[in-house]
């Protein structure tokens, strides 16, 4: 039997690799389903982390979409939060970035 999880880890994988292939950009998985305690009814939270040129709300909507598209494929939701460089490097001191530092898988 195939593991829906992975399968949905590798399509997400799959497409951060082809958005950012340049390393303009990083992709993470956090939270419950990144530690692998979720329950059926968990979100997937995705943190995108791009370049600072890469900053307006139709950049994060062109990164964040297709991510959300792969949710409604498998009936889930995905959550992209996007971050560029510096907003997320300002929050090393927050309680948020250690959380999800804790628990992310980079893709």
């Amino acid at each position: 039997m195939v593991d829906r999880r992975n399968v949905i880890i590798k399509e997400i994988s799959r497409l951060a690799g082809q958005m950012f292939s340049t390393g303009t950009g990083t992709v993470y998985l956090y939270g419950s389903q990144a530690r692998g305690d979720s329950s059926p009814h968990s979100d997937w939270d995705i943190l995108i982390v791009t370049d600072d040129s890469i900053a307006t709300d139709d950049d994060f909507r062109y990164f964040a979409f297709p991510f959300a598209e792969i949710g409604w494929r498998y009936g889930e939701q995905i959550t992209p939060l996007h971050y560029t460089k510096s907003q997320w490097d300002a929050e090393k001191d927050t309680a948020f970035y250690s959380n999800v530092l804790a628990d992310a898988i980079k893709l």
